[in-house]
């Protein structure tokens, strides 16, 4: 062989031991990096529970206590397989916790014509609307439903004791 062909020779092939030794390394050197970061992410602590982003009024009149009466507590369930959860707020009459998506917030009753429930927090940010056979929540200030077809339990068997009218 000549002095050319050969000197070619050796840089290709120190070229492909270069390109082998390179590509294996780099998938060793990245894997504990990407493990790591694995590592980290299962050692992060859980989120705490939610905090209510709006505080409780004491100052409620006798028609927001009235409607206190009428809200329905406990989970209801909603489309999309969410839901929200309405507890009583102890030590503070007629005011609720509500839980939606990782929030909470404080809401009190809001006197009505229509005989919906309404329950707003202070800011007026959210609005829960209690029908007799479903809920909806709202965001006023961004005009538009977070959520909607919420049923506790007492709204399903309601919406259940309906029978369509035959007619004759």
């Amino acid at each position: 062989m000549t002095r050319p062909l050969i000197a070619a020779a050796v840089l290709l092939a120190s070229t492909a031991l270069f390109a082998s030794s390179a590509s294996s390394a780099t998938p060793t050197s990245a894997q504990p990096a990407k493990a790591s970061a694995k590592t980290a992410k299962k050692a992060a602590p859980k989120a705490a529970e939610t905090v209510a982003e709006s505080a409780p009024d004491d100052n409620l009149n006798e028609g927001q206590l009235a409607i206190a009466d009428r809200v329905f507590t406990g989970v209801a369930d909603c489309e999309f397989k969410q839901s929200v959860k309405i507890e009583r707020l102890e030590g503070h009459n007629g005011n609720f916790k509500l839980t939606f998506d990782k929030h909470a917030y404080i809401v009190q009753p809001k006197e009505t014509t229509t005989g919906a429930v309404l329950l707003v927090d202070k800011g007026d940010t959210i609005e829960w609307v209690q029908i007799p056979k479903k809920s909806m929540l709202m965001n006023q200030k961004e005009h538009h439903r977070m959520v909607d077809n919420c049923q506790h339990e007492a709204q399903r068997v309601a919406a259940q004791g309906d029978t369509p009218v035959n007619a004759h």
